[in-house]
């Protein structure tokens, strides 16, 4: 459903899942912020982030890289600025598409000098800038 655009139903899915008494596991969350970035619901991507805890479950690299992908999708720079501190305080080590979505976030936002400093980031964290995330870094320049 998230594919096809359709957050609402794939949202819908899992709220009638859990509904009917069947528990949620990381991969369904996953699923469920993966819906909410496809169709730029950067809250209610947060919302199920933190959910994830409540439900005893242990966020991991993809959970947050998608929030960080809803955040970049709504232009939320601070949002995604703060879930990849967060990745660094649970010792979780961010890709270059983590790096390149939290780098969009802060282009769509103008918040130049941090996208630069994220770019000069990634090959601290052992990561080699790609094309995507060099050419947001760009844009956030030439805006």
């Amino acid at each position: 459903c998230a594919k096809g655009h359709e957050a609402s139903k794939a949202l819908e899915l899992f709220d009638q899942m859990r509904a009917g008494g069947l528990e949620a596991d990381l991969i369904v969350y996953n699923a469920a912020i993966y819906a909410c970035a496809k169709a730029s619901q950067a809250d209610q991507a947060l919302h199920l982030l933190r959910e994830v805890a409540l439900e005893g479950l242990q966020p991991d690299t993809t959970t947050y890289g998608t929030a960080i992908a809803a955040a970049a999708e709504a232009s939320t720079a601070q949002a995604a600025l703060s879930l990849l501190r967060e990745m660094d305080f649970e010792a979780l080590d961010p890709s270059v598409k983590v790096f390149g979505a939290a780098i969009t976030a802060c282009a769509r936002q103008l918040v130049t000098e941090e996208a630069l400093g994220l770019l000069q980031e990634m090959p601290l964290k052992s990561l080699q800038v790609d094309v995507i995330s060099c050419c947001a870094a760009m844009s956030a320049c030439a805006r």
